[in-house]
């Protein structure tokens, strides 16, 4: 339930959280390793989220 959840969260707002890593990084494998990093932080801090609905996106780029 939780990682259904999560990857339907996770793919509306990951085009928007990649622009905004692709903003601060010009090397394609530093902005693949920090997608990675904050994915697997997110996931495991996602239970934690308050009203993941509206707070992913910022959340995510705060990570």
């Amino acid at each position: 339930m939780k990682s259904t959840y999560f990857l339907k969260i996770y793919s509306k707002y990951e085009p928007p959280v990649r622009a905004y890593v692709r903003n601060g990084l010009q090397n394609h494998d530093d902005i693949l390793e920090v997608m990675q990093q904050t994915s697997i932080i997110a996931w495991k801090k996602f239970s934690k989220l308050e009203n993941p609905e509206e707070n992913f996106g910022k959340w995510m780029c705060g990570v």
